[in-house]
């Protein structure tokens, strides 16, 4: 249920800075980036046309009434809650680029556990609807500080906050992989498929999918420079570890094949194995694997196709080994 109590936004107000300079209060945390979480299918049409479309919103919100379209951020961290609801994937982006230019609005609270806060960020005036949101004057989890140039939030609530805008994968510094919570699922509990996948599987899925759909993944920032050298971040290593795991687990495969790492049927094979892998086809997946000599060819294989999709470079290429 939403509210548009102010008092609310008095009471959960930003704190003080800590004065203690290895002590962070809850309720004052700095906020340098935020992320878009979602589920893995939704993720691979992110990374397929390159932006976050905005969407309705379709709960019990004021901006229902509105129509309006938004892309959903915030800088919570689930991870010691039991995991995300919102999904396993997450688009990690700067949290100046985003508010530059933007017209902030108050626009409810939902009476969630904790509460939820909902910002409006849109580069119309929308003076007409809603109500003003005064990053460095006006009371709520929100602040900008001017004295140090700094942007804070009260990280005892969850914040949401809502974009009126498309948002590019240019502008993208990173994607991670987080746990969907066992239990709470933003779209629907009963029939998501993702709950429960913890980060590694979650990342499996949708690189194998990525590789499978043949997905860009250049603006994703999967990968970081070492001496000029391109190696997989340590949420792509998870993601390779979770195929690699999956292909291991090789009980219902039967090596008849005489396929050997190098080859274009070799490659065009493991490409059809990283989508079995990322629809959870067992079948295929062992009927494929099969088609190899043993399983440490087609680790090879299928090690070698995201190592090209990524443009990992020869001295951090990945595991291997059989």
């Amino acid at each position: 249920m939403a509210t548009t109590d102010p008092k609310l936004w008095e009471e959960y107000k930003v704190g003080e800075k800590g004065k203690n300079p290895n002590w962070v209060n809850p309720d004052c945390v700095p906020l340098n980036q935020i992320s878009h979480v979602t589920h893995i299918e939704n993720a691979l049409q992110i990374a397929k046309a390159g932006r976050i479309s905005a969407g309705l919103v379709y709960d019990e919100s004021t901006l229902n009434t509105s129509r309006t379209t938004v892309v959903w951020l915030s800088p919570n961290d689930w991870s010691g809650a039991g995991g995300s609801r919102y999904g396993n994937v997450e688009f990690v982006f700067d949290w100046r680029d985003i508010i530059k230019g933007m017209n902030a609005y108050r626009i409810e609270v939902q009476e969630y556990t904790p509460r939820a806060f909902r910002i409006l960020l849109t580069p119309h005036n929308r003076d007409a609807d809603f109500t003003r949101y005064d990053l460095e004057k006006g009371p709520g989890p929100l602040r900008f500080d001017k004295a140090d140039d700094m942007h804070r939030w009260n990280g005892g609530i969850c914040l949401e906050i809502m974009v009126e805008a498309p948002i590019s994968l240019d502008r993208c510094l990173r994607v991670k992989f987080c746990k969907h919570h066992m239990n709470r699922c933003c779209v629907d509990p009963n029939a998501c498929k993702d709950r429960g996948r913890v980060d590694s599987e979650g990342g499996a899925l949708f690189v194998s999918g990525l590789i499978a759909r043949c997905i860009s993944a250049d603006n994703l920032n999967l990968t970081e420079k070492v001496e000029g050298k391109a190696k997989a971040t340590s949420h792509l290593r998870g993601a390779w570890e979770g195929i690699y795991r999956v292909i291991r687990h090789d009980d219902g495969v039967k090596y008849s094949g005489r396929l050997a790492a190098g080859s274009r049927e070799s490659q065009a094979v493991a490409r059809s194995v990283m989508s079995a892998i990322s629809i959870g086809n067992d079948n295929d997946l062992y009927a494929l694997s099969g088609l190899f000599r043993d399983r440490k060819e087609i680790i090879a294989e299928c090690a070698g196709l995201l190592e090209r999709h990524f443009k990992i470079d020869i001295p951090h290429l990945l595991d291997h080994s059989g």
